[in-house]
Formats: C-alpha cells, structure tokens, sequence
C-alpha cells in the first residue's frame, strides 16, 4: 500500500480547505461534489487495500496506520457535509427562494433542503399557523434568515491579487498569505473562485 502521493494529499488539502471556508463562511458556498467523490473512491479503495493486508500478518501495522488515515477522511468529510447541512436548515427558506443558492446545492442536498422546508411547515401549520389570520401566513418569504453577509471574517489570498476596493472609502492591497479581518461581503467573489481562503 502506498501513503499519500503528493496528488492525494493535494486533494486532501483542498477538502480541508473546503471545509475550513465553509466553516467560517457566513453563507452556503458551492457544494465540491468531484472532490468529495475522488476523496470518497480513495477511502473505498484503501478499505479493499487493507481488507487484504489485514489478512497477510506482516502487512497488519501497516494496514493499522492506513486505517486511522482513512477515519481521519472520514472525519473531514462528515465535517464539512455537517456544516453545509446546518446552514441549509438555517436558511432553507432563502435558499428554496433563489435560484443561485438552489445551484450551491448537491442533488441529496437539494432534496433533503425540499423535505425539511417541508416538514417544518406541515409542523408550523398543525401547530399554530392555522389559528392565525392569513395575513401572517403568507409571510414567509419576507421572513426567510438570510445569511449574514456582512459578517467580518479572517482570511488569506492565495495569489496577489492588488488593490481592491471593498466598500466607498476603504482599497485593501491583497498580497499572498497575508491575512486580513474584513467583511466577507465584498470579498465573497475571491472565496468563491478559490483567489482567497478563510481561516
């Protein structure tokens, strides 16, 4: 069995990457759904690796060392598959209302964001909306939690990027691994194309 080939362990440290952005991020970022599925073939194909050694007495250390490798996979995975469905259910109703933030989702999400909208609303309904007057049923829309965007977030380019100017009175001069406390709203764009991580 090999360990971590510089590939792998490239990839492991995007999806670290993505979980941490999509820790600090005050909204839903886009869903890494080809990372996810390359880190997940890894997992399945290192449990066949060490079903096999387990069985041969010698390979038995190694085939140890590889199976905590794999639970700290599976430990980044579920963490960040954790916090994006926290977020869906906070603001399920903002994202159902835009399109943008439909497209965020992965297909299982998606779904699961349509079924738990719709569950708490069968349960609003048969708990007390129906004893209220329309007009404050209707409501939802305007009501829906929007993410916070305005929220002030560390962060780290990953390139220079230059002067840019991040609200009417304030240009920041971003430079590679610097790190920055600025909203997110106005650098939202670079953590979305990967130009700066959070942190």
């Amino acid at each position: 069995m090999d360990n971590l080939n510089s590939d792998n362990q490239n990839y492991l440290n995007r999806l670290k990457q993505c979980w941490i952005n999509e820790k600090f991020s005050p909204d839903l970022l886009n869903f890494e759904g080809e990372l996810v599925a390359f880190i997940m073939e890894q997992i399945e194909e290192k449990e066949k690796n060490i079903s096999e050694d387990i069985k041969n007495s010698s390979h038995q250390f190694t085939a140890n060392l590889y199976e905590m490798e794999i639970e700290r996979l599976k430990y980044i995975i579920k963490c960040y598959l954790k916090i994006r469905l926290k977020k869906i259910e906070k603001f399920y109703a903002h994202i159902l209302q835009d399109d943008d933030e439909i497209l965020k989702l992965s297909p299982n999400e998606l779904k699961y964001c349509k079924s738990f909208s719709n569950l708490l609303e069968n349960h609003f309904k048969k708990t007390f909306l129906d004893a209220l007057p329309d007009v404050y049923k209707e409501n939802e829309k305007e009501n829906a939690t929007k993410p916070q965007l305005d929220s002030y977030i560390f962060c780290k380019p990953k390139e220079n990027i230059g002067d840019y100017q991040i609200d009417d009175e304030e240009t920041v001069e971003f430079k590679i691994n610097t790190i920055y406390f600025l909203r997110y709203k106005p650098i939202k764009f670079f953590v979305e194309s990967g130009k700066i991580d959070l942190i």
